[in-house]
């Protein structure tokens, strides 16, 4: 008993040291909308025995068994090394990671090129307000000291990020935002960036809310995909069995006969 709570005061230690600015972990998609249960593992459902321990994370408060609370030795399970829970711990690397190497650069910014009110193309300077939480836009031409034009939007508004050439397109749930970096490495470069910025400056509303979001917006997407291959079908079936009434139509009437047969 001494020894596990030891194990608890040194994780707790470590997560006050890297959670310097971050927000709270969040606990795992399949604790998210179900109630947490102490006689059963959150992630497979078995029932904890004699031969199955239970292991709980003091980061997300889940209470796992040996093989999901993660770590094993020549085949046998063991956990008493791990101060965290495997995913738990793969999260405060990623936030570590994030905070000391990517938010940074995100928080210097960078040049871009974006559409305004009136849909013309001007550069503007994109950066990250990480005490907001928010990726903000400024147009670099500027009036009375302000930018003339400028917008922002909360990371953990973000549903998409996708990067296709020099194109970074953030999408949030009633519009999306357009943003031409220099070259297909640096557009890449912010979308891996925002993307982790989603998932560490976010609160756990946001997550929730984001993941919802995110599945509605694939369904929206290949619905619309299955609708547009279908029209593509269609036009080109038609084509073709025109195509082939026109060939027939010019071919000698004893070929014609011939193929009939």
């Amino acid at each position: 008993m001494q020894a596990l709570k030891g194990l608890q005061r040194n994780a707790q230690k470590q997560l006050d040291v890297l959670k310097g600015g971050f927000s709270k972990l969040s606990t795992q998609d399949s604790a998210d909308d179900e109630p947490l249960r102490d006689d059963i593992c959150t992630k497979c459902k078995v029932p904890f025995s004699r031969w199955r321990r239970r292991y709980s994370c003091p980061a997300c408060n889940r209470h796992l068994c040996c093989w999901h609370y993660g770590g094993t030795v020549v085949g046998v399970p063991c956990c008493c090394w791990r101060s965290a829970c495997a995913a738990c711990t793969l999260e405060i690397a990623e936030n570590a990671e994030f905070h000391r190497d990517v938010c940074p650069n995100l928080v210097n910014g960078s040049s871009a090129m974006t559409k305004d009110a009136g849909n013309k193309v001007i550069p503007v300077w994109v950066s990250l307000d990480k005490k907001k939480a928010t990726m903000t836009w400024a147009s670099l031409e500027q009036r009375a000291n302000k930018p003339v034009f400028q917008g922002c939007t909360r990371v953990g508004a973000v549903v998409q990020v996708r990067a296709a050439g020099a194109d970074l397109t953030l999408t949030m749930e009633k519009d999306a935002r357009t943003l031409t970096f220099a070259d297909s490495q640096e557009a890449e470069y912010w979308r891996k960036g925002v993307h982790m910025a989603t998932d560490v400056l976010s609160s756990d509303k946001e997550r929730k809310a984001r993941r919802k979001a995110l599945q509605q917006l694939r369904t929206t997407e290949l619905a619309e995909r299955k609708q547009n291959a279908e029209e593509r079908k269609a036009k080109f079936a038609d084509a073709g069995m025109r195509y082939t009434a026109e060939a027939m139509s010019k071919l000698p009437a004893t070929v014609v006969g011939k193929a009939a047969a």
